[in-house]
């Protein structure tokens, strides 16, 4: 491939060195096409460190030496061992004291396909990820996903350990399918919530971490059903409880038994909202052992103040819900709105 002209090169460097400060994360991926010169991967890199930002790279080609000093570098198996000047039954250390040593990276993760990733830290840790997965169908852009995914997850403040693990667990569901699939959020929540990583979402097999980080803690519970959808409305209520009561944390307790995954995707995402239960049978629990200081549900988009807990637990996605304290939307519904415009 033809590499870019000069003046192009000099148009793309100006412009990175113009970017806001508000960049989390940069991530590379060289597909080789000469787009990515020794020159521009240079001054990307030492922009980023500059920044203090973390700059993950996909490498192409032997010479990883273009990629020097990056934050994370993330070649495949076949890749690593390639840089390396290594045969294929040396030892994967090995290879990764080799690669750690020329490119004076921070990290090195090497990607297995079906074997999973391996964490290789200059301070000489290693982490392995196995992957855990229903079937191998195909390893086309796992790779990607991993990129994608730890890139995300960093770029959110979480740790190496916990991005490389989400990511790989992104990676394992992509090679169950056909092709390069995108994963979509709600498989990847379904996917976390069931090999216990943290996340928001709850059912009774896993109460007792939420039992464990309510520990000292009040809560707030507001009933909802999936079924309304995100409306304004419910937006608005769940941003005044939030502000109402910002010393506790806010548990929506799904009532319907079989919530919309997308639903449920969106509600984990807002940072009003805390913790998600999915059972009424986990909620029935949690109330036993420590008792909310508030509750609250959802009926025709009117927030209503509960007095109990069973209040919530005994009513119907059918029932007539009559408020007994206060309803939010009738009395504050102008002041929102006035506040929105």
């Amino acid at each position: 491939p033809s590499p870019i002209s000069e003046t192009f090169e000099q148009l793309v460097i100006k412009k990175i060195l113009s970017h806001p400060e508000s960049v989390d994360i940069v991530t590379v991926s060289d597909y080789g096409k000469g787009f990515l010169s020794r020159l521009l991967l240079r001054t990307v890199i030492q922009n980023a460190k500059k920044r203090k930002i973390p700059i993950i790279v996909d490498p192409k080609g032997v010479d990883f030496t273009v990629y020097r000093y990056a934050t994370i570098l993330k070649p495949n198996l076949s890749e690593a061992y390639a840089a390396a000047k290594l045969p294929l039954d040396a030892p994967l250390d090995h290879v990764a004291d080799v690669l750690l040593q020329n490119v004076h990276v921070d990290m090195l993760l090497i990607t297995r396909s079906e074997e999973g990733m391996t964490l290789f830290t200059k301070e000489g840790e290693r982490m392995d990820f196995p992957v855990r997965l229903k079937e191998v169908i195909d390893v086309t852009g796992a790779g990607d996903t991993v990129l994608a995914v730890i890139s995300m997850a960093l770029g959110n403040g979480l740790g190496i350990k916990y991005g490389a693990e989400i990511a790989n667990i992104a990676a394992g569901m992509a090679i169950e399918k056909v092709g390069c699939t995108r994963i979509n959020l709600s498989e990847l929540a379904v996917r976390l919530l069931e090999y216990d990583v943290e996340n928001k979402i709850f059912d009774e097999e896993h109460l007792f971490a939420l039992k464990h980080a309510l520990n000292g803690n009040q809560y707030t519970v507001l009933g909802l059903d999936s079924t309304q959808g995100m409306t304004t409305a419910l937006f608005r209520s769940m941003r005044q409880i939030a502000s109402k009561t910002k010393e506790k944390k806010l548990i929506v307790y799904l009532r319907d038994n079989e919530p919309d995954e997308e639903f449920v995707s969106l509600l984990s995402s807002l940072s009003e909202v805390d913790f998600i239960i999915l059972k009424c049978e986990s909620l029935k629990n949690l109330c036993e052992i420590i008792r909310p200081e508030e509750v609250y549900v959802i009926k025709d988009d009117m927030l209503i103040s509960l007095e109990n807990p069973s209040d919530l637990l005994e009513l119907s996605m059918a029932s007539t819900i009559i408020p007994k304290q206060l309803q939010f939307l009738l009395a504050s519904q102008s002041s929102l709105q006035g506040e929105d415009a």
